[in-house]
């Protein structure tokens, strides 16, 4: 989660640092009944919320927490007053990043209204197939298909050996409440939602992992068992190298096939094109035709390519053709995540082509050089999309390829 995150200078990263610090000062209040850390786990709530609003699983838990947990057993009312000093904590350090500001009031306005739409962000691609009724419940097994097993498993190992030890309670109760919140923040949703929404869960399963160190101190047998847990773990994450993002656990078949199951926020960004400029060096500079939706302009990664369908903006005005040339290969690189978006055009090339190879898990490369169906099916697709003059070259190369292959040898 830390490489991808950091790899493209993501608002999750300090979130991130701020969840931790919120949990880590409302552990503290527990421990001292110091009121100072109350107000400052409120407050690193309200920075994170600045940065992301996925932080909101926060404030459930420290509501239950205090409701249910507080190890000194106040009276009710001061339960709610000190939940009610928290939130006012978090909700003026939030507006303090809008207010005082030129424009504040109407960004902070576009935030509400984002947070109360968020729930309609449709369709929902899931299992292969594109709805725009998916239950929010499918947020779940979605997000257990990008989980890392290895990390799963040292985070309820590690949980259950730190209940075992009787130690460090407070701290433990914390991670699971928080995790728990996590998961459960899916319920106020009524449709499925990325599971980039569920990340700061991840922090939880960090933190349990670290219960591991009470089953280290059994002896050999142990330790054995979680170096090899930890030595998965590192063969999973430099399968995936460098393109931590399109990660998908070996359950779903792992990150090359993870396409088939999910869209998600982090399928294409364009962190694959360095990936994909290195490949077609290798091949020797073949002529590409590109379909892409990623953020990245392909340009200024070397590929020279001609669109075929790109929905990113980086693409999607580029009128030239590219000529491909007669002696060198001719290649369709077509982003998955176009693959998913736009069925009605790509459902021919899953079913009449097999792919040469996966390039960083989010394109799939076809060598067309020699296929006189790719170029009539690209042609059609041109016309479809008002551009004869591509079309018509497309043709052009459809009818030499038929020609060449009925010459007799």
């Amino acid at each position: 989660m830390i490489l991808s995150r950091a790899s493209v200078a993501q608002l999750e990263m300090p979130m991130y640092f701020f969840i931790v610090g919120a949990i880590v000062a409302h552990d503290r209040w527990f421990s001292t009944n110091d009121r100072r850390w109350l107000l400052a786990a409120g407050a690193l709530t309200g920075v994170g919320a600045l940065c992301k609003l996925v932080v909101l699983p926060l404030i459930p838990t420290f509501i239950l927490l205090n409701l249910f947990f507080h190890p000194a057993k106040p009276a009710m009312a001061r339960r709610v007053l000190s939940i009610a000093a928290l939130l006012a904590t978090a909700v003026a350090v939030f507006l303090a990043g809008f207010l005082p500001w030129s424009g504040g009031l109407a960004a902070l306005a576009k935030t509400a209204r984002n947070l109360v739409t968020f729930d309609q962000i449709l369709p929902y691609y899931w299992a292969g197939a594109t709805s725009d009724h998916v239950s929010a419940l499918v947020t779940w097994p979605a997000f257990l298909a990008k989980a890392p097993l290895h990390a799963l498993l040292a985070a309820g190992v590690g949980a259950w050996a730190w209940r075992q030890a009787r130690e460090g309670a407070s701290a433990l109760l914390h991670l699971s409440v928080f995790f728990a919140s996590c998961l459960g923040s899916v319920l106020f949703f009524k449709h499925a939602v990325s599971t980039i929404q569920l990340s700061p869960a991840y922090l939880s399963v960090a933190g349990l992992g670290g219960g591991l160190a009470f089953a280290w101190r059994k002896g050999w047998v142990p330790r054995c068992a979680i170096a090899a847990v930890f030595l998965l773990g590192a063969a999973d994450v430099f399968s995936v190298h460098p393109n931590y993002l399109a990660y998908f656990n070996r359950v779903v078949g792992g990150s090359d096939r993870g396409y088939r199951w999910l869209a998600d926020s982090d399928q294409d960004w364009g962190q694959s094109l360095p990936a994909l400029s290195a490949f077609l060096k290798n091949e020797g500079s073949p002529g590409v035709v590109l379909c892409y939706s990623g953020s990245g302009d392909p340009v200024a990664y070397g590929i020279s390519y001609q669109d075929l369908l790109s929905p990113a903006l980086a693409t999607r005005e580029r009128k030239d053709f590219l000529y491909l040339d007669a002696d060198r290969p001719r290649f369709l690189a077509v982003g998955t995540k176009v693959l998913q978006s736009e069925p009605r055009f790509l459902a021919w090339v899953s079913k009449a082509m097999t792919p040469k190879t996966v390039v960083g898990q989010t394109f799939l490369v076809y060598d067309v050089s020699r296929n006189a169906d790719a170029f009539a099916w690209m042609g059609e697709i041109y016309r479809l999309t008002g551009r004869p003059e591509q079309a018509r070259k497309a043709a052009v190369w459809e009818n030499q390829i038929r020609a060449s292959m009925e010459k007799p040898t």
